[in-house]
């Protein structure tokens, strides 16, 4: 999602690309750092590598499970790092994400108040 608009704006990534997939992004993305993932086996993202990139705001897809975002506030918290959430489970989704990430990234509001998501109609 902000590849797609702001992609000078990403300062580190979940995995490393694999070489074929670098033929299809700007440059900048091979020197990223790979602060790492959440989930899944052996997943768990670089807390050092984290620090060190000290991002503006951690964008993070809204899981369905507690548990899940309690993990990545846990992290956020503990770091000190703004934490986004975006939801694009379904088109219409995608509207509000947009919306939800231009206001956090343009800093009209905090980060305590980009945290939850609306709820579902």
């Amino acid at each position: 999602m902000l590849y797609a608009i702001a992609p000078d704006l990403i300062a580190g990534l979940n995995y490393a690309f694999h070489p074929a997939e670098l033929d299809y992004l700007i440059p900048a993305m091979a020197t990223l750092p790979v602060v790492g993932g959440w989930f899944g086996q052996g997943r768990a993202p670089n807390q050092e590598t984290l620090l060190e990139v000290r991002p503006d705001i951690m964008l993070v897809w809204k899981w369905k499970t507690s548990a899940m975002n309690e993990k990545i506030e846990q992290v956020a918290d503990r770091l000190k790092l703004p934490l986004v959430y975006i939801c694009i489970d379904r088109l219409e989704d995608w509207g509000r994400a947009w919306h939800s990430w231009a206001v956090c990234s343009s800093k009209k509001i905090g980060p305590i108040n980009c945290r939850p998501m609306p709820t579902e109609p």
